[in-house]
């Protein structure tokens, strides 16, 4: 195996891998375009790329299936060095403080969320009908169990924590947790409950991404040759599914895991190009904004959509167009996100996205940083 220097972050105070930053910023950029594509244009009736090109409906959809299985692994990585270590003998302090930050975020943007569809329905009656808005007091508690808005993945973080920190007590194996972990996949797909199906069929991930965790650096380590062998597992489980036209729950698992393969090596050479890596490193570590944010600052552009319909129908009726509102949406979006978050931590709204110390004291943690469950790459994973 070739030896590469990772390039460090300017202004870290320990060596930190770009890889993970880069791969977790590529993941959520992926599902700010899908929204897009599900809210926007299917749900409006405008022409997605199925309408338009074969080739570009295949390519979109192999890109669905790495965006939240990658997004989970990484975060089950963020959790993996104390959990497997301190996690075996003890209860980890640090990874309680992980799981209790998730749903405490996931609770502080419910409460957003309520407050912005309560403003946006008010301003524009038709903004009932965006895609997981909710207005009453009543869904908004009915939430705080069983999740009905893409915040569902803060939910199931605090989740997947809380699972992980009992099995690595009791030391289960490895390879038990995991075969348990993917049995409960497939299983999921069949189930009706929306949070339910989604939280029980990602869980997957998450456990490999814990214990992948201390592979980290050495991944960051991997030589080109590896694309080869990754890119070789995708190609056969995308021929095969279109070949069988499979539809199995079984298979849906099997495809997301052999794409996120071949996506990682990808990020771990692109992470060796300098410009790349800053601008990876950057998003990479401010992911929680874009996610938690897309979903709002999409709703001028639903307003869009849906009162100037024969606009929006032009404009996505053109292939090109309709690339410039996915791709070009997606990143304005994303950019905007980051420029919100940079606003609100100025005026001291720190704590819409990091559980402050007064909550829950946070001297196990060795640096501040690591209180973002969705964006930090902390040390602790990566090293």
């Amino acid at each position: 195996m070739t030896t590469h220097t990772t390039p460090a972050v300017p202004g870290a105070e320990r060596v930190r891998l770009v890889w993970p930053d880069l791969m977790r910023a590529a993941c959520v950029y992926l599902i700010v375009v899908f929204h897009i594509q599900l809210w926007l244009v299917e749900t409006t009736g405008l022409p997605g790329v199925h309408d338009v090109n074969r080739w570009w409906d295949l390519a979109h959809g192999l890109l669905d299936r790495v965006r939240l299985g990658g997004l989970l692994l990484l975060s089950g990585m963020l959790v993996s060095r104390r959990l497997l270590t301190t996690g075996r003998t003890a209860i980890d302090l640090t990874s309680v403080r992980r799981a209790v930050s998730s749903y405490y975020l996931y609770v502080v943007w419910l409460v957003v969320y309520w407050a912005v569809f309560a403003a946006a329905v008010a301003a524009r009656p038709s903004t009932r009908d965006y895609p997981h808005a909710f207005t009453s007091a009543g869904d908004a508690a009915g939430q705080l169990v069983v999740p009905d808005t893409t915040l569902w993945y803060l939910y199931a973080l605090a989740c997947y924590v809380a699972v992980m920190i009992v099995v690595v007590r009791l030391r289960v194996p490895a390879p038990v947790v995991i075969l348990a972990a993917a049995a409960l996949s497939v299983i999921a797909s069949g189930w009706e409950s929306w949070a339910a199906n989604r939280i029980g069929f990602h869980l997957l991930f998450f456990v490999i991404g814990v214990y992948l965790g201390p592979r980290a650096a050495a991944m960051a380590r991997m030589s080109a040759w590896w694309l080869a062998p990754a890119a070789a597992v995708f190609g056969s489980v995308t021929v095969l599914g279109i070949v069988t036209d499979v539809d199995a729950p079984w298979f849906a698992v099997v495809a997301r895991l052999a794409s996120i393969p071949v996506v990682l090596v990808v990020c771990v050479l692109l992470s060796r190009l300098a410009p790349v890596a800053r601008l990876g490193s950057f998003v990479g570590r401010r992911t929680l904004s874009v996610y938690v944010l897309h979903p709002l600052l999409l709703i001028p552009l639903w307003w869009w959509v849906t009162e100037q319909h024969d606009a929006a129908l032009a404009l996505a009726s053109n292939p090109a167009g309709l690339a410039l509102l996915l791709y070009g949406g997606g990143a304005v979006t994303a950019g905007l996100a980051l420029l919100v978050e940079t606003v609100l931590r100025r005026v001291r709204a720190g704590a819409l996205f990091a559980l402050p110390d007064a909550v829950l004291p946070d001297a196990v943690l060795p640096q501040r940083a690591e209180g973002d469950p969705v964006a930090a790459a902390s040390q602790d994973a990566t090293r």
